[in-house]
């Protein structure tokens, strides 16, 4: 039993939203620690990660900014080569310059096919850019659990007005709100909405959209 749960934390690496290495450390300290708890800590692959993100080696911690800490640490999550990637808000707070240096690099990693990442984030955007499946969790209830893609090319956005939108079924669409000038609901498939109502404008859904939706819910 024992054997088997040192192998599972051997293929997960796992990054939290903020650094937890002590300050007074360096990155060859780091190194020491991290070789000696995972048996496939890999050195030329952590070092190739240092170079390539520039990340100073003799320099403390402690004096790294926000975006070195948060690179150091999903280098040390990587180093080990892991299976599963876990991640909690690992990009929030970054800038995005160095939030896209690591979401490339969350895309190189799943190129492996036998490679996932689990990540919660509230920055859609990268959701949009890296996920597969998305799963929307509101006050400790799943909301709902979709591929990402049927998210952001089938899911539209009707707008109208109250007249119009009488003429629209129930069943056409998820939720529906009232704003001051219009009504707008949220359809599942927008082409599909699109060819049976010919005079109703149906835009593109972004991720937020769709999220903001079902969060806020719908208005009478």
């Amino acid at each position: 039993m024992e054997h088997t749960i040192s192998s599972v934390k051997e293929n997960i690496g796992v990054v939290f939203d903020e650094c937890n290495f002590h300050d007074v450390f360096n990155v060859s300290d780091i190194e020491k620690i991290l070789s000696g708890i995972y048996k496939s800590w890999d050195s030329s692959l952590y070092r190739q990660y240092l170079k390539k993100f520039k990340i100073p080696e003799r320099k403390q911690i402690g004096f790294f900014s926000k975006g070195m800490k948060m690179k150091l640490s999903i280098i040390c999550a990587m180093a080990h080569k892991p299976k599963l990637l876990i991640l909690d808000e690992a990009t929030t707070g970054l800038a995005p310059v160095v939030r896209d240096e690591m979401l490339d690099l969350f895309l190189e990693f799943i190129q492996d096919e036998e490679c996932s990442i689990f990540f919660s984030s509230h920055i859609t955007s990268d959701i949009q850019k890296i996920a597969d499946y998305v799963i929307l969790i509101h006050q400790g209830k799943i909301i709902f659990e979709e591929q990402k893609d049927d998210l952001v090319y089938h899911f539209g956005i009707v707008k109208c007005g109250r007249e119009k939108f009488a003429s629209i079924s129930p069943d056409d669409y998820i939720i529906h709100r009232v704003t001051n000038v219009s009504v707008e609901c949220l359809v599942r498939d927008k082409e599909a909405i699109r060819r049976k109502y010919k005079d109703i404008v149906v835009d593109n859904a972004t991720l937020e959209d769709i999220m903001l939706f079902y969060i806020k819910g719908g208005a009478a």
